[in-house]
């Protein structure tokens, strides 16, 4: 198995997302590696990583090293190093919160295995988020709907990876990536009552850039309408321009009044779109066309 932890500036928070490395026994270890990607960090991230090696033996710990290029570039490098043959995606600014190799030895004919995550702001616990089952009937109805999964709550086999992160996204990426590789939950398991990991939340989350959050949005959701095309369904059609039109709301720009009209789709969805529209003062500078 192959954890891959991108790395950008994380001097405050690396040191505890290597230590949590350290609740997968001993004896799980050696079925382990970590590929740490230093993605061009200009503070003590990298000396830090370094210190920690002999402190997660005998975890095998790769470090690559490369400019500036942003998250997803990041983890297309990890993919595109690691020999495992399940894949974890660990981000530096959280906390690994179980031993995987327990359940890839029970489960090892699944091609996805999905858990709780725990969210967690300033050491307080916040939510859960539970695991949603996947398959191939039902992914495009999730996904067009929803980004459903959670980064660091599955762990999916590699092969089954045909596209890797779009590295133009600055936010959503892997909503995008679970959306286009459908195969990776042909045969889900999930475990909703065992956390994979804590997700601290705080100022330096990308989800606190609307606007940036916005064009990921819109992007993601115009490609994937592209690249799907007819294999849609009218209702996952329609969830897709809604999420382009919530993008639009959250880069502050204006959407038709055609957006209502947009039925069958997601209730929840749908009402996404309103509560954007009810909280603009409080989210961003939001604003429709006179009619709404």
């Amino acid at each position: 198995m192959s954890i891959i932890i991108p790395v950008y500036n994380a001097e405050r928070t690396i040191s505890t997302t290597l230590e949590s490395l350290n609740r997968i026994p001993a004896g799980s270890k050696e079925a382990v590696e970590v590929i740490v990607v230093n993605d061009g960090s200009t503070d003590g991230s990298l000396a830090i990583v370094q210190s920690k090696l002999q402190s997660l033996q005998p975890l095998n710990v790769s470090i690559i090293t490369q400019t500036n290029q942003g998250l997803s570039s990041a983890r297309n490098t990890g993919l595109g190093h690691c020999r495992g043959e399940f894949i974890f995606l660990l981000d530096a600014d959280d906390e690994l919160a179980f031993d995987p190799i327990s359940y890839l030895q029970k489960y090892s004919d699944a091609t996805a295995l999905g858990f709780s995550i725990r969210y967690s702001k300033n050491t307080s616990p916040r939510t859960i988020k539970r695991p949603v089952r996947i398959d191939l009937r039902n992914h495009l109805n999730i996904f067009t709907a929803e980004n459903a999964v959670t980064v660091s709550s599955l762990i999916f086999r590699k092969d089954r990876i045909r596209s890797y992160f779009k590295t133009d996204l600055f936010s959503l990426e892997d909503w995008l990536f679970w959306t286009m590789n459908p195969a990776i939950f042909e045969k889900m398991t999930v475990f909703p009552r065992v956390t994979s990991a804590v997700i601290h939340i705080h100022g330096g989350n990308m989800t606190a850039d609307y606007e940036t959050m916005g064009t990921s949005r819109e992007k993601a959701a115009e490609f994937i309408l592209e690249q799907y095309n007819s294999k849609l369904t009218c209702k996952q059609k329609n969830n897709l321009l809604v999420q382009s039109q919530i993008g639009r709301l959250l880069q502050g720009q204006k959407i038709p009044l055609m957006t209502l009209m947009l039925f069958p789709c997601s209730i929840k969805l749908y009402l996404k779109l309103i509560m954007y529209r009810l909280l603009k003062n409080n989210v961003g500078r939001f604003g429709f066309y006179s009619g709404w």
